[in-house]
């Protein structure tokens, strides 16, 4: 299986974008402090905010089926 480099390049400026990773020239690359709480919040709230769409999506056409009257 190949991985093309700009892919990966891609990936990891996203990380450093996001504070999940840094980069010290000439050593590498490395995990900050903190990381691992700040991508679990991260799918924490993305769970919450799923949830709260798919319960708005499910619970408006009953509401509107409730107050809408029918012919």
């Amino acid at each position: 299986m190949n991985i093309n480099p700009y892919t990966v390049l891609k990936g990891m400026n996203l990380l450093v974008d996001e504070g999940i990773i840094y980069r010290i020239r000439e050593l590498g690359m490395f995990v900050k402090t903190g990381a691992v709480e700040k991508i679990l919040r991260r799918q924490a709230f993305t769970y919450v905010a799923i949830t709260f769409r798919l319960t708005i999506i499910l619970i408006i056409p009953v509401f509107f089926e409730l107050i809408v009257p029918h012919n």
